[in-house]
């Protein structure tokens, strides 16, 4: 069983959970700052570009750990959360090896990217895998209490992305993507050899161990990574879509939106997201009312904390885009105008959604982003086969995914306060 210093008292969580989110506001901070000068640098195609590769990676990456690196919260036990990273480690090994072939043999990319960005084509699986295993070893280190290391992990990763990204300026065509993919490994070293402190000198376990783990982790195999499948592709479809029947610009446009405004509440969401996860699941069994109640606090807190915010970039987007990144960038935020309420509704319920997992849910969370992929499928082409504008389409993408979202507010406080036990499993 885990020794009793792990389990967090309730009101304890504020010190990891300020630990994090200044690793995240930090990391954030630096993104931001460096986004004038790359703005400077590249076109709005060249973004596009970048854009519609980070999609494409994103969407891998959902699949490479096959969803082990959401298991770690599920364990009880040192053994257990330590035997899931090394699983997870090999199934993203034995993917980055196989579509790295399919990279290099085989066109299979080409329909989804834009013209131009075929050297590119060889990173996807490299990208893919920096992505997923940086947050399989953060998670862990997060279950481990080791809140500070993963912090100071994401400071890295975003400073070498910056830096390496404003020096591949000498490559213009594709030096977004190698100075990503150049930053997110970098940091998965640092990260690894943290990690690999804390499992040195343990004693190994054995391979009916790894094969019963797999068997308890099976719906994280068989439903978790499908619905992990969904829920990228909901997320990173509209980039693909924008360049495939609007333009690339448009694409670029909407990706810039992304990552100045999505980035700072993936991080801080992530960071609410590794030190709640991490109590709900020590607590689930014994004081679920705790979690239903730690949930609705939580949930309002983002609430109160993002709305302000939100208002005032909905009334000076368009504005404070154009004076910050240069007139030819103004689009980006009216984009950004049309996508402020799912933006609001994201940053509250989406550090949460891991609950399902917790709770063994993982069939709800596959049904809500099915209905998700469907709505953003018919947004885009049916406004593309009406001769509507990007805009139109971001309207009726940015409504759909609020009303989904918070549907799964919904979900989320029925699941916490349902009274039925689930966890369990090999000690």
């Amino acid at each position: 069983m885990l020794s009793s210093h792990r389990f967090m008292k309730l009101g304890s969580i504020r010190k990891p959970l300020l630990q994090v989110m200044s690793g995240a506001v930090l990391a954030q901070l630096i993104t931001l700052a460096v986004v004038p000068l790359l703005t400077r640098l590249y076109s709005p195609e060249q973004f596009g570009q970048f854009g519609v590769f980070m999609s494409v990676s994103g969407i891998l990456s959902a699949v490479f750990c096959l969803r082990f690196e959401l298991a770690v919260y599920a364990c009880r036990t040192e053994r257990q959360a330590r035997a899931t990273v090394v699983l997870g480690g090999l199934f993203a090994f034995i993917n980055l090896v196989f579509f790295s072939c399919v990279a290099m043999f085989s066109g299979v990319y080409a329909g989804l990217l834009p013209e131009g960005i075929e050297p590119a084509l060889l990173f996807v699986p490299l990208a893919s895998a920096a992505i997923a295993v940086f947050l399989l070893l953060s998670n862990y280190l997060g279950w481990r209490q080791q809140f500070k290391v993963v912090a100071v992990a994401k400071v890295v990763r975003s400073a070498a992305i910056a830096i390496a990204q404003t020096v591949m300026v000498i490559l213009p065509s594709i030096g977004l993507v190698l100075g990503d993919v150049v930053g997110r490994v970098l940091s998965l070293f640092m990260l690894c050899s943290k990690s690999g402190q804390s499992v040195r000198n343990r004693r190994p376990l054995r391979r009916r161990f790894y094969l019963s783990l797999i068997r308890r982790h099976r719906r994280f195999i068989r439903i978790s990574t499908p619905a992990a499948l969904l829920n990228v592709s909901v997320t990173q479809a509209p980039t693909v879509f924008l360049a495939a029947l609007f333009s690339i610009e448009a694409a670029g446009f909407y990706a810039l939106a992304q990552k100045v405004m999505a980035a700072p509440m993936v991080l801080i969401g992530q960071a609410v997201s590794q030190v709640y996860n991490a109590q709900f699941s020590r607590l689930w069994k014994s004081h679920r009312s705790a979690c239903h109640s730690m949930l609705q606090r939580a949930m309002l807190r983002l609430f109160l904390i993002g709305l302000g915010p939100m208002l005032l970039l909905a009334m000076i987007a368009p504005w404070l885009f154009s004076w910050l990144l240069g007139a030819q960038w103004e689009k980006v935020g009216e984009f950004v105008r049309i996508l402020a309420p799912m933006f609001l509704a994201q940053f509250v319920v989406s550090p949460f959604i891991n609950l399902t997992a917790i709770a063994n849910k993982q069939g709800t969370l596959f049904l809500w982003d099915s209905l998700r992929l469907i709505l953003v499928v018919a947004c885009f082409v049916l406004s593309a086969q009406t001769a509507a504008s990007a805009e139109v389409a971001l309207v009726g993408f940015s409504l759909g995914m609020s009303v989904c979202y918070l549907l799964m507010y919904v979900l989320l406080n029925r699941i916490a306060s349902s009274k039925e036990t689930v966890i369990g499993g090999v000690e």
